[in-house]
């Protein structure tokens, strides 16, 4: 460990990104002094750091009419962290919040600030679209930005970029096992994420549909958050005895047993930047479908799985007719870490110092 006090800032820990925000923390409490400042809710347990719990409002009303009255006055989130004497300042999630762009400012003549960037480039919906526009206030108060593939970097940006892969998340039921898997022959066809248009869950119902008309025998199951939209639930009722749907945030067991039993893992993205689905999936076995966005298609291609075109449904029915004895076999390629991600981070952070 080093003498280095890192201040590791999340305005968001739901779903996904608390499994990154946890996994990171811990990681890093093995390279530096760390102090976490992480939402109140959902708890995380995450060993080793420092914590710092922030009040979050039970509702997105609730956390929008916060955002409104943390803007007025001077941060006390800044007093806060500013109090506790870091050398950096690291925004690992919820850069697009309102809070973030102004630590962000009351912080950066302090010492260094740094924010990963998870998402760069807007997915097109409107309060996406918003919180893009104050991800990049943040980004333009930081020293530092995190990108995790060099297809996202930013343009015209006057800070430092480190780019540095999404790890895999850790699997607490796979033993040993940090490696592709060979992949499954049999087994479901399988999506995971919530329900956002992007995600191309529309495109995914669309060729379902043709692939169970023409034959098609492999069933869907659905791992999903959010109101399902309308493809899916007219899909659900049309093939019913074909489709599965879970509709919440399923816990890291779960998902291991999700995709301990698919053969395909479809990721039909509309736009995108990153992801660990990829990998998690490989790692359990699951071929992976997926198109070109991102950094989700290089991460594809890498680990033998089908790219194709953003919103084709041809392109993507083809991919789940493609037969086993066609999929690349990748097997034992190393995942990669947080561990590796920290090593990464707490390396770069020192050139970030000077003015």
């Amino acid at each position: 460990m080093t003498s280095m006090r890192v201040a590791l800032v999340a305005f968001t820990t739901t779903g996904a990104a608390g499994d990154y925000v946890s996994a990171l923390g811990t990681a890093m409490a093995d390279r530096a002094e760390v102090s976490m400042w992480i939402p109140s809710r959902p708890h995380l347990e995450v060993p080793g750091p420092e914590i710092h719990l922030l009040d979050k409002a039970s509702s997105r009303a609730g956390v929008a009419a916060h955002e409104v009255l943390a803007s007025i006055g001077p941060s006390n989130l800044a007093k806060s962290i500013s109090a506790w004497a870091p050398d950096v300042v690291h925004i690992a999630f919820g850069e697009g919040y309102p809070s973030a762009a102004r630590v962000a400012r009351a912080l950066r003549g302090r010492c260094s600030v740094v924010a990963t960037w998870h998402d760069p480039r807007p997915h097109g919906e409107p309060l996406d679209r918003v919180q893009h526009m104050v991800a990049a206030l943040t980004m333009g108060a930081a020293r530092g930005i995190h990108v995790h593939c060099a297809e996202v970097q930013p343009d015209d940006m006057s800070s430092q970029i480190l780019i540095a892969e999404h790890p895999a998340f850790p699997c607490g039921s796979c033993g040993r096992s940090a490696t592709t898997q060979p992949p499954r022959a049999s087994g479901p066809i399988v999506f995971v994420g919530r329900f956002a248009p992007y995600k191309g869950i529309d495109q995914l119902c669309a060729a379902l549909t043709d692939y169970w008309r023409a034959g098609g025998d492999r069933p869907l199951v659905v791992v999903g958050q959010g109101r399902a939209p309308k493809a899916l639930r007219d899909l659900e009722e049309r093939w019913r005895s074909l489709t599965t749907v879970v509709n919440e945030y399923v816990s890291s067991r779960d998902l291991h047993d999700v995709l301990s039993n698919a053969s395909v893992c479809a990721m039909p993205y509309l736009s995108g930047t990153q992801s660990a689905l990829p990998w998690l999936a490989r790692a359990h076995g699951a071929h992976v479908v997926a198109t070109d966005v991102g950094c989700i298609g290089e991460v594809t291609r890498r680990i033998g799985g089908r790219v194709i075109r953003a919103g084709s449904v041809t392109e993507l029915v083809a991919a789940l007719w493609e037969p086993p004895s066609a999929w690349t076999d990748v097997e034992g390629m190393e995942l990669p870490t947080f561990d590796a991600l920290a090593a990464r981070l707490v390396e770069w952070y020192p050139g970030l110092s000077g003015e």
